[in-house]
């Protein structure tokens, strides 16, 4: 195999296993950055004052 040849004789097992790391390296490390963000997201909001209740109307 050509790929055997560039990467010093390593098998496609091998060659599967570093690649599969490394994305799966990249997966998990964009998905802890997503949490990340939302959780920052989420400190620095402002928090909108809550409307009061409306007088409950006597007049009838």
């Amino acid at each position: 195999m050509v790929a055997e040849q560039l990467l010093g004789g390593l098998s496609d097992g091998e060659i599967g296993g570093i690649v599969g790391g490394v994305v799966g390296g990249l997966i998990l490390l964009t998905l802890l950055l997503g949490v990340l963000l939302v959780v920052i997201l989420l400190i620095i909001s402002p928090k909108a004052p809550a409307a009061p209740a409306p007088a409950p109307n006597t007049v009838l």
